[in-house]
């Protein structure tokens, strides 16, 4: 009972708005009230009903466990399972919307609709490549046939005019190379 107890102070503290605004200045937090008496018989075992709702305070529960009724609505539960945080629907939601970051709803949903259209788009992409593949090659008019003719003849007739080059260029160079043996003899004499 005493662990109870314990778990009790530090969840009444931790939600406690006066506990962390003596926090922020430095100073100690009251030490908390004690719990009040047992439920009557009339009394609900949420806390005590006033006209205005629920009023905050500790009981505890038929199954052993403390319940903590903060000020702002929230139901606190310590028992044999662990500590639960309650409260009305409206907080509850309003709770809940918080826990999520609006950026992070905004990325998953950016997720899925790329996913969908990789799904949607692949087989799409895929069928377009294989039918740009499949088609036959534009026709060829027959200028153009004779233009290309043309050109083809022109390029073998100039690489017979370069081999022809190419050749005189050895040949020259053969006979300087051998005239060069005779020249040098008759300079140094």
């Amino acid at each position: 009972m005493r662990s109870e107890a314990a778990a009790l102070v530090i969840a009444l503290a931790a939600v406690s708005p006066v506990h962390a605004s003596m926090q922020q200045e430095g100073n100690q937090p009251p030490t908390p009230p004690a719990p009040p008496a047992p439920p009557e018989a009339g009394q609900a075992a949420g806390g005590t009903q006033a006209a205005g709702g629920t009023q905050p305070g500790v009981q505890v529960s038929e199954d052993g466990g403390v319940v903590v009724q903060t000020p702002d609505g929230r139901r606190i539960v310590v028992g044999s399972e662990g500590v639960s945080v309650g409260g009305t629907p409206g907080q509850l939601a309003a709770a809940a919307n918080d826990v999520i970051p609006d950026g992070a709803v905004a990325i998953s949903i950016a997720f899925f609709v790329m996913i969908a259209l990789i799904l949607i788009g692949l087989p799409i992409a895929r069928a377009i490549a294989r039918r740009l593949d499949r088609s036959t090659p534009a026709a060829v008019s027959p200028a153009f046939r004779g233009e290309l003719q043309t050109l083809r003849e022109s390029v073998e007739r100039l690489s017979v005019d370069v081999e022809r080059v190419a050749e005189g260029q050895r040949w020259m160079t053969r006979q300087l190379t051998d005239a060069s043996p005779a020249a040098r003899q008759g300079e140094q004499r």
